[in-house]
């Protein structure tokens, strides 16, 4: 940090030894200096956080019906993953929506047959080597939306800053 405010520091020295330089040489030109820095770093990680999204769609006659369903599989899938070792705090619910669901026929207006109750969870955790068995766990409680895993490094601002003073280093 201190050898990028030094060359902040010296440019205009440098600039203004360039431009007398210039007109010591004859030259009549009042353009201006730029000066140019540019730096890459990059870093490397193994992933260490896992993020799948599960949830439960049910239907049923009436919307409280639907409802009652979906919530009593929800529990069951909060209890298996408690005993998986997953802690609440990496369970999150993301998503609870309740529609109406409709026939349709020509000529007729849409005949209402029952509502349509869906929860996603957003679900944490760090022992990747067990996606598998959590993917088995939620499918096993009633499970039947899965999107993911997702993989991501957990303290990714860490591994940003080594990133950031691999590109500047000691400059």
């Amino acid at each position: 940090m201190r050898t990028i405010l030094g060359m902040m520091a010296m440019a205009p020295i440098a600039m203004a030894a360039g431009a007398a330089a210039a007109q010591n040489a004859g030259s009549t030109s009042t353009g201006s200096t730029r000066v140019e820095i540019s730096a890459t770093g990059d870093v490397s990680r193994v992933p260490d956080l896992a993020t799948i999204s599960a949830g439960v769609e049910s239907q049923a006659i009436n919307a409280v019906t639907a409802i009652e369903d979906n919530a009593k599989v929800m529990a069951r899938v909060r209890a298996a993953l408690k005993k998986a070792g997953i802690p609440d705090a990496d369970i999150q619910t993301n998503n609870l929506s309740l529609s109406p669901e409709y026939r349709y026929q020509d000529g007729k207006p849409p005949v209402l047959t029952g509502y349509r109750a869906s929860t996603m969870l957003s679900i944490k955790f760090r022992d990747i080597k067990r996606t598998g068995m959590i993917l088995d766990t939620l499918v096993a409680q009633g499970v039947n939306q899965i999107n993911g895993p997702s993989l991501s490094i957990e303290k990714a601002d860490a591994a940003l800053d080594e990133a950031n003073s691999r590109r500047y280093g000691d400059m």
